[in-house]
């Protein structure tokens, strides 16, 4: 009875060739898997880190209209030496947006505590991404900054040589990469939306 189990168990088992190309099969898989697997888990942060920043923009323009008073969003690109891309929001109370625009009073790179340093201004909120995490924030190339205005919601309007109220939209993209990449667009209203660059391969709404 002994010998017939101890026959059974060893043509049951696998012999040491036969468990190394197990191994070998395990290991290319592994190996052929791990790019896209990593490309995923960028991708998923991408959207992670943009979404906050539409909320933290809605945010911004929420609190201008019940705190009376304007807020302002300020994102500053990569800058070398610092080791993350990041935005800050924050009241300039006595600054004059009609004639100068939307403030960039405050420093989101600086430590805590630091960021805001004139009397009159105050950090709300302040977001970093860091660059070792793959993900960057860049404002768009013509403003680095957007006021809410508390009255309507809206973009503050900077006063043309006419005394007319102008502006353009702001835009914020996130980007791994030209090709992985989503921008957040502020029109006039006040209200951000998320659209791609030509380029970027992701699904959403052209821009």
């Amino acid at each position: 009875m002994r010998q017939w189990q101890s026959r059974t168990w060893r043509a049951r088992g696998l012999t040491l060739v036969e468990l190394m190309i197990v191994v070998a099969v395990v290991a290319v898989l592994v190996v052929l898997a791990a790019p896209s697997f990593r490309d995923l888990i960028l991708v998923q942060r991408l959207k992670s880190i943009h979404a906050q920043l539409v909320t933290d923009l809605q945010y911004a323009r929420s609190e201008a209209v019940s705190s009376g008073a304007v807020v302002n969003v300020r994102v500053q690109p990569q800058l070398f030496g610092v080791p993350h891309t990041c935005y800050i929001i924050f009241h300039h109370f006595s600054r004059d947006y009609l004639n100068s625009g939307a403030s960039s009073a405050c420093d989101c790179r600086e430590p805590a505590g630091s960021r805001c340093t004139l009397a009159d201004t105050r950090e709300l909120r302040t977001v970093q991404v860091p660059l070792d995490g793959g993900v960057t924030l860049a404002p768009g190339q013509v403003t680095q900054a957007v006021a809410f205005d508390p009255k309507t919601g809206g973009m503050m309007l900077k006063a043309n040589e006419l005394g007319l109220g102008t502006g353009q939209p702001f835009m914020v993209t996130s980007a791994i990469d030209p090709a992985r990449s989503l921008s957040a667009v502020v029109g006039l209203s006040g209200r951000p939306r998320i659209c791609r660059l030509p380029g970027s391969t992701l699904p959403d709404p052209a821009c």
